[in-house]
């Protein structure tokens, strides 16, 4: 009964790392919990205690035997310690593990914008490494009435804003790589 309990919390804990390391790279490993961000807490040898919760409005998670517990603001690290005090009362030496299976307010905060005219403008969650080709395509490519060698990046440094002209035209048809750049969180692109 241990064993089979033992395997079924580490079979579940490796499918959610695999599923959760790109979110959580990148938000990186001091990532502060916010409203809307799905968290999981496992309790070793008690998988009644653990819980899995989507973080409300009000900032609080409910966990089974502590209660609600105010986690906006706080890492995974502060959680741990948080519940593992409260359950200490109830269970002996509890080992708590906490993850992050969801983080919708990171989406909310990091994203990249592409306007104007591609197929479906919106807002793309922000990843390293992602490049312009990459946002135009998620946005769904270009419409036909679309300007391609007139496309503007528009970056925020501090209080200024700066726009990057890319010949988009010159990246798809000319193969011109020098034109293809990655992006940076809170970018701005406008398809006229």
């Amino acid at each position: 009964m241990v064993m089979q309990a033992a395997r079924k919390f580490l079979a579940v804990g490796l499918f959610i790392l695999v599923l959760g390391v790109g979110a959580v790279e990148a938000a990186g490993p001091d990532y502060r919990i916010g409203i809307s961000d799905s968290v999981q807490v496992f309790v070793w040898g008690n998988p009644d205690l653990g819980a899995t919760g989507v973080v409300r409005p009000d900032g609080k998670l409910s966990i089974p035997l502590v209660g609600d517990v105010f986690v906006q603001g706080m890492t995974t690290e502060e959680l741990q310690r948080v519940v593992l005090a409260k359950l200490k009362e109830y269970v002996r030496e509890p080992t708590v593990t906490i993850m992050m299976a969801g983080m919708a307010s990171y989406a909310q905060d990091h994203k990249i914008t592409v306007l104007g005219e591609v197929t479906a403008p919106k807002s793309i969650p922000y990843r390293e490494g992602i490049t312009i080709i990459d946002a135009i395509i998620e946005a769904g490519w270009f419409t036909p009435y679309a300007s391609m060698n007139k496309v503007t990046v528009v970056r925020k440094e501090g209080d200024k804003a700066e726009k990057i002209p890319v010949q988009f035209r010159d990246i798809y048809k000319k193969l011109d790589l020098s034109q293809v750049m990655d992006l940076k969180d809170g970018d701005l692109i406008v398809v006229p």
